[in-house]
């Protein structure tokens, strides 16, 4: 879940800003620098680069997963509660719900297909699938950053 994977990402920063201030301490108890020491200025530009790397991640996180609370469900609760208000059967309500499901899937970029009565098909959009791909991503560099 996005909620999962921005915990994960906030996890590993910590543990990189750890390893980073034990890489400086360390450093500095033997005289290093950056300059005099290419070994220590190549991890320490390996560790801005993972920390430029993670932070370009949490922020698509964070931006998706507030879309998709205010303007795709917040935006759309509004809507089916007015409808539902103002539906005068049960087949009125069930209408509005279909349609706030419709709604749903269209503006959170999963499906966009749809079939010739206008009903979304079941399946993820191309972009669907790449926000799939960018949540593994994550995952995955969040896991690798586990192991040490």
């Amino acid at each position: 879940s996005l909620k999962t994977i921005e915990h994960k990402l906030n996890s590993t920063w910590r543990s990189s800003a750890t390893l980073q201030h034990a890489l400086q301490v360390v450093a500095q108890q033997n005289g290093l620098s950056v300059t005099t020491s290419s070994s220590l200025a190549q991890s320490m530009a390996l560790l801005r680069r993972i920390a430029m790397t993670r932070q370009a991640m949490v922020h698509f996180v964070v931006n998706y997963k507030s879309y998709l609370m205010f303007d795709v469900l917040e935006g759309g609760w509004k809507h089916l509660v007015l409808d539902i208000q103002e539906a005068e059967t049960l087949d009125d309500i069930v209408a509005a719900h279909s349609l706030y499901l419709r709604g749903i899937v269209q503006k959170s970029l999963l499906g966009s297909e749809q079939s010739d009565d206008g009903s979304i098909l079941l399946g993820y959009s191309r972009l669907g699938e790449l926000i799939g791909e960018l949540m593994e991503l994550c995952q995955n560099f969040c896991d690798y950053q586990e192991l040490f």
